[in-house]
């Protein structure tokens, strides 16, 4: 990956935004906007082992760039599509791993297309002892009214995994 590159050269530095601070007290808590394996390689220098809870919202690696990022990780004609995203993952979520404190929870938003080898992958990781469910939610409201019976097939939930102790 090319952020492997610039983070063997670079530390990358986190800078505030004033105009979206909250005043909350004296708590803080923070967003990281940017390239999330730097941002957690990142935390992990300062958050090692505190943090509780952790959502992410991986690529789904369904070919498309319609979001905020490119979700075109891995060309849809390779052999070893899913090993690449698997690979792509394993890196985060291993980095993940240290940050999470004795008591956590993890949240991770996937499609059909990688849930089977985020699960796996997750197991492994994180142990299959900490998997809590997963939730499923429906994030098209109406079935795709198209010719294309395979469109008409097309899932209209995705899906959350929860893993915690």
């Amino acid at each position: 990956e090319g952020i492997d590159e610039v983070l063997e050269n670079n530390l990358p530095v986190l800078t505030e935004n004033t105009d979206l601070f909250i005043d909350n007290g004296g708590q803080m808590n923070f967003l990281i906007e940017g390239d999330n394996l730097a941002s957690l390689k990142l935390l992990g220098k300062t958050h090692k082992g505190k943090i509780d809870l952790i959502y992410i919202d991986p690529p789904y690696n369904t070919g498309t760039d319609k979001f905020k990022y490119d979700d075109n990780i891995v060309d849809l004609n390779d052999n070893f599509r899913h090993s690449k995203w698997t690979s792509f993952m394993q890196k985060r979520l291993l980095a993940v791993k240290q940050l999470l404190s004795q008591n956590w929870v993890l949240f991770i938003s996937i499609d059909n297309n990688e849930i089977s080898a985020l699960k796996m992958l997750c197991d492994s990781i994180f142990g299959e002892n900490n998997f809590i469910g997963t939730i499923d939610w429906e994030s098209k409201t109406k079935s795709q009214n198209t010719q294309s019976a395979y469109q008409k097939l097309q899932p209209k939930c995705e899906y959350i995994l929860c893993y915690g102790r």
